[in-house]
């Protein structure tokens, strides 16, 4: 359900942000009410010695009083997150990217 509110929020151009650099730019700024990341991305991540950064982002977000949501990449919206990054935002209010 979620995942269907992240793709509906892209197409219409909602509160929302997907890929590891936007949604660490909303999360620094107090953005993100509900994160989604794929359990593939932690891995693939992990493999790489390069999870510190979207920990980070998690950990932001559960700071700021956001949910945080692993979703399997085994699952039909996890392969939707993953076609988008592996990591999309909803967030509390619409941020402008110019």
């Amino acid at each position: 359900m979620l995942v269907e509110k992240v793709l509906g929020e892209i197409a219409k151009k909602g509160a929302v942000v997907y890929g590891v650099a936007k949604t660490e730019e909303a999360s620094a700024s107090g953005a993100v009410d509900t994160l989604l990341i794929t359990d593939g991305l932690i891995q693939k991540l992990r493999q790489e010695n390069n999870f510190q950064r979207v920990d980070s982002i998690m950990r932001s977000v559960d700071k700021q009083k956001g949910t945080v949501v692993i979703i399997s990449s085994e699952h039909s919206g996890g392969k939707k997150i993953d076609g988008i990054g592996g990591i999309a935002a909803l967030l509390r209010y619409k941020l402008s990217y110019e």
